[in-house]
């Protein structure tokens, strides 16, 4: 998995990118802790199931269907106000989706694992992409103060907070001289 810091980051961009209706820090907030969400599959390992079970680690909760059940959960519970099959509604989604989507999309960029469950439960198989530049990084919060968390912060920096923020300044910019 990338670590936690770095999903929660592309989420609060992704905030930071909404239509002007939807921006602000709670809603950036939100993107954040859903795109982090999706590792707290790891309880599952205390309930004995494994790795490789649909329900495991990078499994269902990593997949498309869960980050569209969760924009849909999370419209009903933070924004009813909203009005079904509107535009704005359609907005929400896609933001709330493309947060939590997130997650599984940069761990098939890490070069651990047994992949990514996009597909689950329509198929099991699991996913890593061809390019695999990200250093795994442990589940165990205590391994973040080694030396193998320095690699793995490293190369996050340059492949993933980097580029996410050549991408979000110019729009960031545009606004400020509005």
């Amino acid at each position: 998995m990338a670590s936690s810091l770095t999903h929660a980051y592309v989420g609060a961009a992704l905030g930071a990118l909404a239509p002007r209706w939807l921006r602000g820090p709670r809603f950036a907030l939100l993107l954040a802790a859903l795109a982090a969400a999706p590792d707290l599959d790891v309880v599952a390992f205390a309930f004995g199931i494994p790795y490789e079970h649909r329900f495991g680690h990078r499994g269902f909760s990593h997949s498309l269907l869960a980050a569209g059940l969760c924009a849909v959960a999370v419209w009903a519970w933070r924004y009813p106000s909203v009005r079904p099959l509107t535009a704005r509604w359609w907005a929400l989604l896609l933001w709330i989706f493309a947060a939590t989507a997130s997650h599984g999309l940069l761990d098939a960029f890490t070069n651990g694992g047994r992949g990514i469950g996009f597909l689950i439960p329509f198929d099991d198989r699991r996913y890593f992409f061809p390019w695999r530049p990200l250093q795994v990084s442990s589940l165990n919060p205590l391994d973040f103060l080694t030396r193998h968390a320095l690699d793995v912060f490293g190369r996050e920096l340059l492949w993933v907070w980097l580029p996410t923020t050549l991408v979000l300044l110019p729009a960031l910019l545009r606004r400020r001289r509005a």
